[in-house]
């Protein structure tokens, strides 16, 4: 693992999800999903906006899909603060052609290998992580206690 830019209030959850790896979870949606958990349920507030924060992002690019300006739209009716704001932009910047000729080919890369490890490829990191989040929220084989349910 190697963060060469600050990552703000995603550094926790990028390190944890790291970690989670390291503890010899291998797929995506594992270490993102326990990521989250672990930091959601820390009781540290900073960890807990920080989880917050990457359910947050993940849900926009759900919805936003490959549409940059969807999700800048979306980002500015989110009524967040500043630094947060900031932090969220950063994460989807206007590529120009040669990142975005290679920034695709490096991404078809990565899905194909996610694939060919036994994962849904790169959606597993938004749509997939939202989508076991939904479920683990309202399914009845999969709940959270009612104090964490509301939130």
């Amino acid at each position: 693992m190697a963060i060469f830019r600050d990552t703000g209030v995603f550094e926790p959850h990028i390190i944890t999800h790291e970690f989670v790896h390291r503890k010899g979870y291998l797929k995506e949606l594992h270490a993102q999903a326990l990521a989250y958990m672990a930091l959601r349920n820390s009781e540290d507030p900073l960890l807990v906006q920080s989880a917050r924060a990457e359910r947050l992002h993940r849900q926009l690019r759900v919805v936003a899909g490959e549409d940059p300006e969807a999700y800048l739209s979306m980002l500015e009716h989110a009524d967040l603060r500043d630094e947060l704001h900031e932090a969220f932009e950063a994460l989807s910047p206007h590529p120009g052609l040669y990142q975005s000729l290679v920034g695709r080919g490096m991404k078809e890369l990565y899905d194909m290998r996610m694939k060919l490890t036994g994962q849904n490829g790169l959606s597993d990191y938004d749509r997939g992580f939202t989508n076991f989040l939904h479920t683990f929220r309202f399914s009845e084989g999969a709940r959270q206690p009612a104090e964490l349910a509301a939130v």
